[in-house]
């Protein structure tokens, strides 16, 4: 009995394939999750748009944690940061905004 309890310890301490992988993967999806929420800071926009840059941020990272190889942790990290540029900052809605009023000012002539 002793002999197969030991044979059944050591088979259950063997990591199987997903284990390697993950732990294959753990630095590349650690790092990939500091750059996804280093990305742009938050007090860059407005309320609205910080709280969509965070739902981007929050997709991102469960993406990141399903991804099962190099190229799809890439891929997701690529799409979140495509998606937050989509997103406008303060200092680019402010931007749009002196350009709407400078426009305007210069039709009327003010």
């Amino acid at each position: 009995m002793d002999a197969v309890a030991s044979a059944k310890t050591q088979i259950d301490a063997l990591k199987s394939a997903a284990q390697y992988a993950d732990e294959e993967l753990k630095p590349l999806k650690d790092a990939a999750r500091a750059e996804i929420e280093g990305y742009k800071a938050g007090e860059a926009y407005f309320a609205e748009d910080a709280n969509l840059k965070a739902l981007a941020v929050a997709i991102g990272l469960q993406g990141v944690k399903d991804a099962k190889n190099e190229e799809e942790i890439a891929a997701v990290v690529t799409n979140v940061k495509e998606a937050i540029d989509g997103i406008k900052t303060k200092a680019a809605c402010i931007a749009e905004a002196v350009a709407e009023l400078n426009a305007y000012k210069g039709e009327e002539g003010y």
